[in-house]
């Protein structure tokens, strides 16, 4: 009998093992995607935010890699323009440089439930602009987990739940899958212009990793007739209001 019931811990501490993912995945330094889709409820109008890490840059003596935003879904279109710059250290932290501001963190995937993490560049989008500014704000991890993904591969992911407008949720080595997704964490405000925005789909190396289209079953799509937004409804927090699938 309690051979049976070691083997039965033994068993269920594997699969524990198994629910918060053990290897590490940096976050990406080339051949990558990360595609937002939203619309404006009241006009109808419909948005795409597609960012791409595509080649290196040097801001004062520390290498960084570029982000651009994609004008479509090829790395290089000659419409795509340079957005900003991101860099990964030993310590599992991601940074980035928005040109006109201070290096800000961007991740910290060392964080334990409980922790804070503190930007110092905050903001909010509107009808396909995003408008940033020097705004200390914080974050707090609710819960750590695992999620799958579509290469059915485990990764850690991180929740963070304050009594702000600002929820969010991020991924190893990918980022935020809220709202406007790659630097969602920088935002510190909603607006009223009834805009909503999903984050869509994560590729590497051609690979679609996440996915969450409302549009569609691809990852990046350029051409949408006829596709709509379901199961809307609102939060209100404060005079703030976000909207949420």
């Amino acid at each position: 009998m309690k051979s049976i019931i070691l083997v039965f811990i033994l068993v269920t501490l594997s699969f524990g093992e198994k629910a918060i993912a053990q290897e590490y995945f940096p976050f990406p330094d080339s051949n990558a995607a990360w595609n937002t889709v939203g619309h404006n409820i009241f006009s109808g109008f419909q948005w795409n935010f597609r960012y791409a890490v595509y080649g290196d840059t040097t801001i004062n003596s520390v290498e960084y890699h570029k982000v651009y935003k994609m004008f479509d879904s090829t790395f290089l279109n000659p419409n795509s323009t340079y957005f900003a710059a991101i860099r990964e250290n030993q310590n599992r932290q991601v940074f980035c440089v928005i040109p006109g501001f201070e290096e800000t963190i961007l991740y910290d995937f060392n964080l334990e439930i409980g922790d804070t993490i503190w930007y110092n560049i905050g903001g909010a989008l509107c009808e396909n602009e995003v408008v940033f500014e020097n705004q200390t704000h914080l974050k707090v991890v609710s819960s750590i987990d695992s999620i799958l993904l579509e290469n059915n591969q485990y990764r850690k992911s991180w929740t963070f739940q304050e009594e702000s407008v600002m929820w969010d949720t991020w991924i190893e080595g990918i980022g935020s899958i809220e709202f406007y997704g790659l630097f969602f964490p920088l935002l510190s405000d909603m607006t009223l212009c009834g805009d909503f925005y999903q984050f869509a789909c994560f590729k590497h190396n051609d690979t679609t990793l996440y996915l969450d289209n409302p549009n569609c079953e691809r990852c990046f799509y350029n051409l949408c007739k006829g596709c709509t937004f379901t199961n809307i409804y609102i939060k209100v927090y404060k005079n703030r209001i976000s909207y949420q699938n």
